[in-house]
């Protein structure tokens, strides 16, 4: 059985991070998903989404782990995720430009065999789907995406989101929970 780490990388679980996590559980099952690197308190949080741990990543038995980096060498495909079991994805949240904080998991996993999702940088959610449809047998090259999401603001504003996004039957994949409490917030 497949499972997907996130290694929770913030020191706090921000309101849009939880909703962004929520999703995770809503697109796979709970069972599939592991937070690591939580305090007590964000483990108990996280709990109802899915299984959490406030161990780190390095000190997990991991199981034919792969990390997915953005920066790694090859692109993860269908017929090689299979030599695969445990996805690590690092809960790397709101960063533009990207600042390569990914770096500190191939630190910390320097053996870990690494692969991408392409070069642009995912929400952790839909990197977390786009890995699950290349482990379900559709090549990265064969899914859709959609980059730079803008969310009307109101008032003549709106809000631009520098990121890739997944399209799946015609509808970019966003969490409708994040998206109002966005709107709501009027940002990040």
């Amino acid at each position: 059985m497949i499972r997907f780490i996130i290694v929770h990388m913030e020191k706090r679980l921000y309101k849009w991070a939880f909703l962004e996590y929520k999703h995770i559980g809503e697109l796979i099952s709970r069972d599939l998903v592991l937070f690591t690197n939580l305090t007590k308190t964000m483990a108990k949080t996280l709990s109802p989404i899915g299984k959490t741990t406030t161990e780190t990543i390095e000190r997990l038995p991991l199981n034919r782990p792969c990390l997915l980096d953005p920066h790694a060498e090859k692109t993860l495909a269908p017929e090689e995720s299979k030599q695969f079991s445990d996805f690590i994805f690092g809960g790397i949240l709101g960063d533009y430009p990207p600042q390569k904080r990914t770096q500190e998991l191939v630190t910390l996993l320097p053996h870990v065999p690494r692969r991408n999702l392409g070069k642009e940088q995912m929400s952790t959610d839909t990197a977390i789907f786009v890995t699950k449809k290349i482990c379900d047998g559709i090549p990265l090259e064969k899914l859709v995406f959609h980059d730079e999401y803008t969310i009307p603001m109101g008032e003549g504003m709106e809000m631009n989101l520098p990121y890739r996004y997944l399209v799946d039957d015609g509808k970019i994949i966003f969490s409708d929970k994040l998206l109002a409490y966005l709107k709501k917030k009027k940002g990040f």
